[in-house]
């Protein structure tokens, strides 16, 4: 950190890009990044964003104050060595004219605690439709599985997904994957989906996936628009699956109707009821999936 140029420190507007996992998180992120007033701080920094979080926790010595100027001295740090590794210049640094951008969508959840710390948050939430998510996560699931010869098991208890190291214990466990009920990846999206929206309600700028695919242009505009920015845009391509995404290893061709094919019968079945059985929690983030931008 010793070659760092001398930074300010004052706290700059944060918008967090967050959603379920193959949700658009990542294309979301890559397309705002794409304005000249927009400095993205690279991929998810998770450690870091828990470790201020946990400062949020009951017991903590560390003030409100503190934890924020600690919060804004990390995000400066790193936007510095951003600027500097492309190539930037110590004036490039001094700037103050930008919003700050982070994306997590293993942070769906902790969006307040996350405000607490980081003073001018600006969630956006991307929401993908269930059928299209399920497909996509149950391919990211089974490749995750190949890949790290583990498998992964959603927890009713944390209402998350936990890395199962012994795959052949839980092979045929009806919520674990590979060899699972696609039920339980539909029940994911309905209870994280919906424990977003009820906690966050209208502060957040809500996406919908089908709108960020097919006319990613408006998108740019629209949430730009809604964060304060201009519509100015430097190398964004005139198709956003063109874009260089990190991690973005199971993508498809035509992501808002491969899931047509890629799914069963029997797993469309499960996901209708799945949505049946949580009928309230799948109403309310239709509901803000379809007024979204």
């Amino acid at each position: 950190m010793s070659k760092i140029p001398q930074v300010n420190l004052n706290m700059n507007p944060v918008v967090f890009v967050t959603g379920c996992h193959r949700s658009g998180t990542s294309a979301l992120a890559k397309l705002l990044s794409y304005s000249p007033s927009v400095n993205w701080l690279g991929w998810e920094m998770n450690y870091e964003f828990e470790n201020f979080i946990h400062l949020d926790e009951a017991g903590s010595s560390v003030g409100r104050v503190e934890r924020s100027v600690r919060f804004g001295e990390m995000l400066a740090k790193y936007r510095a060595l951003s600027i500097i590794n492309d190539g930037g210049s110590a004036s490039d640094v001094a700037r103050n004219d930008f919003l700050y951008l982070i994306k997590s969508p293993n942070l769906l959840d902790k969006v307040e605690e996350l405000s607490r710390v980081a003073g001018r948050l600006i969630p956006v939430v991307v929401i993908r439709e269930v059928y299209s998510y399920v497909a996509s996560m149950k391919k990211h699931l089974e490749k995750m599985g190949r890949q790290r010869k583990s498998g992964m098991r959603w927890s009713e208890e944390k209402d998350t997904w936990e890395i199962v190291k012994d795959i052949s214990l839980h092979a045929k466990c009806e919520r674990s994957f590979p060899g699972g009920n696609v039920y339980y990846i539909a029940k994911s999206w309905l209870k994280r989906n919906y424990n977003a929206v009820s906690r966050l309600g209208d502060s957040a700028i809500y996406v919908s996936f089908e709108s960020l695919m097919s006319d990613h242009a408006s998108v740019f505009e629209d949430v730009c628009a809604k964060v304060g920015l201009g519509r100015e845009s430097i190398g964004m391509p005139g198709d956003l699956l063109e874009a260089d995404t990190v991690y973005n290893y199971v993508g498809s061709s035509d992501p808002l109707k491969s899931w047509e094919t890629e799914l069963s019968a029997e797993e469309k079945r499960q996901v209708e009821k799945a949505c049946r059985d949580m009928a309230l929690m799948f109403s309310a983030v239709e509901e803000k999936r379809a007024s979204g931008v």
